[in-house]
């Protein structure tokens, strides 16, 4: 079987980067217009109501707790496994492709300006050293 997914079908315009899968099912796509996400049959923009506030999504990943982390020029976004909305952006770096988690758990991110980093958590991606 083969779909085909367009604007008139719910997902954003333009460019597609990268996708991320939930366990429950919720496929993410990071692209030049946004972030879109299907939940059974639909897709759904997603924007300033749901707490998305970015331009651009470069890059969609879902760490192991659950934690949506989408990447833009505005910073990072996270929407926890048990919230609705994404919280206001954090950090100011960006990522150009999604994140790799390693067998313990480790996030391996690779910036524009930094190369690639290892990190705990989502919430650690801005930091340049670990503490």
């Amino acid at each position: 079987m083969v779909e085909s997914f367009g604007e008139a079908d719910g997902i954003q315009g333009g460019t597609i980067w990268g996708f991320a899968f939930e366990r429950n099912g919720t496929v993410w796509a990071a692209g030049l217009q946004g972030i879109s996400r299907r939940t059974g049959t639909r897709w759904q923009r997603v924007g300033v109501q749901d707490g998305f506030t970015g331009t651009a999504a470069n890059a969609v990943y879902i760490d192991k707790a659950g934690t949506v982390g989408v990447f833009s020029r505005q910073g990072l976004f996270l929407k926890s496994a048990t919230e609705q909305k994404f919280c206001a952006q954090i950090g100011q770096r960006n990522a150009f492709q999604p994140p790799v988690t390693d067998q313990h758990g480790r996030i391996y991110l690779m910036d524009g300006g930094t190369g690639i980093r290892v990190i705990d958590s989502l919430e650690q991606y801005d930091q340049l050293t670990h503490p």
